[in-house]
């Protein structure tokens, strides 16, 4: 009888080995690739979470930041909208440029200026709400309007307020006519696909 045949040699052996072992490697590369998906969508869905914890915190501080607003003017801001866009270069120093050179007046004007400008006074009523540095979020527009051949150029200022996700809240006064009070509001975010909202109290 042979006896290598019945004994393999120590090569045979190793060869035989090698083959499961490289099965055994795509059966472990998959059970990584499987757990690593559900890793993923486990902290995708706690940084959901986190994120609209954040975002309702952010809304119910200016809610309560308009329950200030409130007991001052007895009436909500009367826009829609939270962006707020303003002068940063003097207009005499610009030719020829539209009057309000793209100003847009939202919520962030009335809460952060008051409903007059720099009324320091009443604002301060609710800016303590206000003090999160990620409820301001400063930024710069830039415009241009042609003159002729030549084109003016200007930058102005902006403030807004985003959610978690980096999008503007939103904010509407449901009571836009003039000879209304004011009484009713929405305030939301969708920066996550899906609407986290804050009405006023009734």
């Amino acid at each position: 009888m042979n006896r290598h045949k019945i004994f393999p040699r120590t090569w045979e052996l190793k060869s035989v080995r090698l083959a499961f072992t490289l099965i055994e490697l795509l059966i472990v590369v998959s059970i990584i690739l499987v757990l690593v998906g559900i890793s993923l969508k486990v902290m995708s869905l706690a940084n959901r979470k986190t994120g609209a914890a954040q975002t309702i915190r952010t809304l119910e501080q200016v809610k309560n930041a308009l329950a200030a607003y409130y007991s001052v003017y007895g009436v909500y801001p009367p826009v829609d909208g939270v962006y707020y866009e303003y002068e940063a270069t003097s207009a005499s120093s610009l030719p020829a440029i539209p009057p309000d050179m793209g100003y847009k007046t939202g919520l962030c004007y009335y809460i952060f200026y008051g409903p007059k400008h720099n009324e320091d006074a009443a604002c301060n009523a609710w800016q303590h709400y206000l003090n999160n540095p990620s409820l301001k979020s400063p930024g710069g527009a830039v415009h241009s309007n042609k003159i002729g051949f030549a084109v003016v150029i200007w930058t102005n200022s902006s403030s807004t307020i985003k959610d978690a996700w980096g999008a503007d809240i939103g904010y509407q006064c449901l009571s836009l006519d003039p000879t209304s009070s004011f009484q009713r509001y929405r305030l939301w975010s969708s920066g996550s696909g899906k609407t986290i909202e804050v009405t006023s109290d009734e």
